[in-house]
């Protein structure tokens, strides 16, 4: 059994990491739409990063039921955004708690292997949620964006109009998929600096995240072609779902392209301030290009390893 200093112990931590998640959590939301969507994982993460599981947990439904009763107290939460409100508690909280652990757990394993199972995962949930709750406010408020676009640049102008409407309906038909990969690619540089800064200020870490390395594992590979290939089968609705399903899981292989790019350029005796220069330069001028690239060095070097593992 737990001594009483032990109880103690964690009891003040769990309120000191709830006050901090909670009042940042607001802090970031008053501040800017925009910094919010930036930085709302930070204070979740940095938490998990140096409290265990159990302290973790109970500081996120603590700081939840703390978020809802203040957004209740300003009359916020009503019948017709409730449902938006969960879902992007479970988006928040779920998948921040659901990073760090799967990351910390058997430190033998790649970051590759876990981040695939976490993207599986997450995706899967979060495209659910979106085409359950928020689908149509958000088409709605696309399709809204395109005719006040249209009215105000060529509106006389057919070709253009259905060039527009072609460009918007597949806006709408990947935008899950799209939202998703930002969000994750957000929660993934979260990571990465709150680990940076904890260390920095000495904080006892007690999650062991390991990114010396990134191997892709094959059932991730077999079952991405699989939903691939499913994607021919269905129409409309379902359609629609797996082909975001899939879009999601491409961002395994886009990271493991940079990841390989990223060791390419270590071994560039070069200064930092070049190298950094030359990655922004690409960036600026290639831009989709880039991105492309990156993910079919991903795929196809996954696509060796396979191969090579099986056949020899």
């Amino acid at each position: 059994m737990k001594s009483e200093t032990d109880f103690k112990k964690d009891l003040i931590i769990i309120t000191y990491s709830s006050v901090f998640i909670t009042a940042t959590y607001l802090f970031l939301l008053k501040i800017s739409p925009l910094i919010f969507s930036l930085l709302c994982f930070f204070p979740l993460i940095c938490i998990s990063i140096i409290t265990n599981n159990k302290q973790t947990l109970a500081s996120f439904i603590i700081s939840i039921i703390c978020i809802c009763l203040a957004f209740k107290s300003q009359g916020i939460i009503d019948r017709s955004n409730i449902s938006f409100l969960i879902s992007n508690i479970i988006f928040i909280f779920g998948f921040s708690f659901l990073l760090i652990t799967l990351l910390d757990v058997d430190q033998n394993k790649s970051i590759g292997g876990k981040l695939s199972l976490y993207v599986l995962v997450t995706s899967i949930i979060f495209i659910a949620l979106y085409f359950s709750y928020l689908s149509n406010t958000i088409n709605n408020l696309i399709m809204e964006i395109k005719e006040e676009y249209i009215a105000s640049t060529v509106p006389q102008n057919k070709f253009i109009v259905k060039e527009l409407d072609t460009i918007f309906e597949g806006i709408i038909k990947i935008f899950p998929s799209i939202n998703y990969i930002y969000h994750l690619f957000i929660i993934i540089g979260n990571v990465y600096i709150a680990k940076r800064l904890l260390k920095k200020f000495n904080f006892d870490l007690k999650k062991n995240l390991n990114f010396s390395n990134f191997l892709i594992p094959n059932w991730f590979l077999i079952l991405y072609l699989f939903f691939f290939l499913v994607i021919f089968l269905f129409q409309g609705e379902l359609e629609k779902f797996i082909l975001n399903v899939v879009i999601s899981l491409s961002c395994i292989f886009l990271l493991s392209g940079i990841y390989i790019f990223k060791k390419f350029i270590e071994k560039i005796n070069q200064p930092l301030f070049l190298k950094i220069l030359i990655l922004f330069l690409l960036f600026i001028f290639l831009g989709y290009v880039l991105i492309l690239s990156l993910f079919f060095l991903g795929f196809i070097n996954k696509i060796k390893q396979f191969f090579k593992e099986k056949f020899g």
